[in-house]
């Protein structure tokens, strides 16, 4: 990407390519582009749609950030955390790139400032929240600014849908449409392709320009440590903790999982933090300063901490709980070693853990009677009655997160702009379209379990584990990267123990116990572990040292449990 190019602004003369290196060195001292940046900048400054998939550490913003200086109106940021739109806010600061932040910290008279600069021209680039573009009044007030692009930071937000699930996200189609659709720059670090196709139909861009660039990045060293139960998990994390003197990341699935392990490394001389949506906002400020700071190199959360998070000199994360999805666990493990240095990716993998996901994924999406009744109420509605969310929620019953994927969801599959098209929708839907739309909700439930599954087979894969990141990011799957836990250790394939059987335990008949699936057991040769699966005489079992294997029955006894 060098040498002299014309790239035709959205609504400037053309600009040099030689002029836009200029300015990325002497605004942020780039020398070269990143793989993918500077196609992202030329599409940006040419006012066409596109999607940028570059890895954690790869230099997004500056896809947004530098096109700004070029582009003859303001930019539009949607961005999903407050602390993100503040670190952006300073580093463009450092850049003498003046911007607006419009968000809940930022005092009303701050505020008024902000929009008067921007009436004014002195504001190139806009920050916000999509729950603040949402709103009637930004909106109509962004309305009457020249937009010359929206970018929707951190993009795969708006495809995942969980149960801390933000529906403002299924408001930025209709938003970019109200703002006279101006040019789109969405951008992520991971969207595989089902994915990638959901962010495209709900921002509306089907036919943007794609950039992906590898999810690979070499100095990552990805691991799995299988565990049969808490201490064993606990001795792992202490070993990977060491003295406490490397900044690093333990992510937990709930709240109460991260109150815990965190009172309990601070209980054993670790000095570490904890971050989750729970704690008071100048909770989360201090804690995550601290970590910046280095003063509690540590931090123990939820996924509610890493968005925004530049911390260069991570050199471990580690999850206790295995995510909903490969998605989801390469963004948080992708936080570790953006400095390039070494750095370690452990997933602690106890089978047990599905239990927390399975949970979440049963209250994900809404069920088939909410769906009905939802169709049901809007039948009915008068048609004089205006069909607005809050008369949704009212009329149905349900709560305001179910009523909005709802309406979203069926706007998105019949390329409606407003809810007031709902009502005229439901009305004219067929009993046959109906059912179909009942059953796309089952669809995407299997989905979600088919990527709680992929996430399993990460874990208990022999394979290279970058590989399988590759394939499953839709890349090809290329040569092993030497350094994972399965590149350096090669696992044998599992067979099936001809081992003497063991004696009988005093005071218990002989043969085969009746084995179920979690407990713990004991082999004389493999040590303690971990039910998985009972087939007649046959227990596949998961031992802490040797892998999962095959083995009968009468070669087990009980284990203590823990």
């Amino acid at each position: 990407m060098r040498g002299r190019r014309s790239v035709k602004t959205s609504s400037r003369s053309s600009v040099s390519w030689k002029e836009i290196s200029r300015q990325a060195r002497l605004r942020f001292g780039i020398e070269q582009f990143w793989p993918g940046q500077a196609e992202l900048i030329q599409h940006a400054i040419a006012g066409r749609d596109a999607i940028g998939i570059l890895p954690t550490g790869g230099g997004k913003s500056l896809c947004y950030q530098l096109p700004a200086l070029f582009l003859d109106g303001v930019v539009v940021v949607v961005s999903p955390l407050i602390a993100l739109m503040q670190d952006q806010h300073e580093h463009l600061a450092e850049a003498d790139i003046y911007a607006a932040r419009l968000d809940s910290t930022v005092p009303a008279r701050k505020v008024r400032q902000e929009e008067a600069a921007l009436r004014r021209g002195d504001r190139r680039i806009v920050l916000l929240t999509p729950e603040r573009l949402a709103n009637p009044d930004n909106l109509a007030f962004l309305g009457r600014q020249r937009v010359a692009l929206i970018v929707v930071d951190e993009a795969h937000c708006v495809s995942i849908w969980g149960h801390d699930f933000r529906p403002a996200y299924l408001e930025l189609r209709h938003a970019i449409e109200q703002l006279g659709r101006p040019p789109v720059l969405a951008l992520t670090a991971t969207a595989p392709p089902d994915r990638l196709d959901d962010i495209l139909t709900q921002l509306g861009i089907p036919d943007a320009h794609i950039v992906q660039g590898s999810i690979d990045r070499d100095n990552l060293i990805f691991e799995v440590s299988r565990t049969v139960n808490r201490q064993e998990k606990e001795k792992r994390l202490l070993s990977l903790v060491g003295r406490g003197d490397e900044p690093g990341i333990v992510y937990a699935a709930t709240v109460r999982c991260v109150n815990e392990l965190h009172e309990w490394l601070v209980s054993r001389g670790v000095r570490a933090a904890r971050y989750h949506g729970q704690l008071r906002a100048a909770e989360r400020e201090q804690a995550q300063g601290q970590f910046m700071s280095g003063e509690l190199p540590v931090m123990v959360a939820t996924s509610a901490f890493g968005l925004g998070v530049d911390k260069p000199d991570v050199r471990w994360v580690a999850h206790w709980n295995f995510p909903d999805s490969l998605d989801s666990y390469y963004q948080e493990a992708g936080r570790a070693g953006r400095d390039g240095d070494p750095a370690r990716c452990v997933l602690l993998y106890r089978l047990e853990d599905r239990r927390i996901r399975r949970f979440f994924l049963a209250g994900k999406h809404p069920h088939e009677a909410e769906l009905r009744k939802f169709l049901q109420t809007l039948r009915s509605v008068s048609a004089n009655a205006g069909v607005t969310i809050e008369r949704l929620v009212a009329a149905t019953g349900l709560n305001e997160k179910r009523v909005r994927v709802i309406a979203a969801e069926l706007e998105k599959r019949h390329v409606l702009s407003r809810h007031g098209a709902l009502r005229r929708l439901a009305r004219a839907m067929s009993d046959a379209e109906i059912e179909s739309f009942v059953g796309s909700f089952e669809n995407s439930v299997r989905a979600d379990e088919e990527r709680l599954r992929t996430m399993m087979d990460y874990a208990e894969s022999t394979r290279c584990r970058v590989q399988f990141l590759r394939e499953y990011f839709g890349e090809l799957p290329g040569a092993p990267c030497q350094r994972c836990d399965n590149c350096r250790r090669p696992v044998r394939p599992r067979r099936r123990i001809a081992a003497q059987r063991v004696a009988p335990v005093p005071g218990e008949t002989s043969g085969p116990q009746p084995y179920r699936e979690h407990q713990l057991v004991s082999h004389d040769r493999f040590g303690t572990g971990e039910v998985v699966q009972v087939s007649g005489d046959e227990v596949e079992v998961a031992f802490a040292r040797y892998g999962q294997r095959r083995v009968l029955a009468g070669y087990l006894r009980p284990a203590p449990a823990a």
